[in-house]
């Protein structure tokens, strides 16, 4: 990955994996990074529109559905849902 960071979510989507948000003691993330087994490699993605910690994610149909999590480090909550509509090449 690009930064350390906890709070972070995961999911996998047609052999890729993805790694989404997180938190450091100076803010959240909008990070969006896809991890390819095959190449070894990390790339950036489209950010998420709303940075937070501590949400949950799950893939359906190629798509990525993040729910919920902190928008500032420590114990907060959102209620932001959002979903990445993958490109299927």
């Amino acid at each position: 990955m690009q930064s350390k960071r906890n709070g972070l979510a995961a999911t996998s989507v047609n052999g890729s994996n993805y790694v989404l948000g997180g938190e450091q003691n100076r803010g959240t993330f909008d990070s969006n990074e896809r991890y390819d087994a095959d190449t070894n490699t990390w790339t950036k993605e489209l950010p998420m529109p709303t940075a937070r910690h501590g949400l949950g994610v799950a893939s359906y149909g190629g798509k990525i559905y993040t729910i919920g999590g902190g928008p500032h480090p420590g114990l907060t909550v959102s209620d932001r849902n959002e979903i990445y509509y993958l490109n299927q090449d």
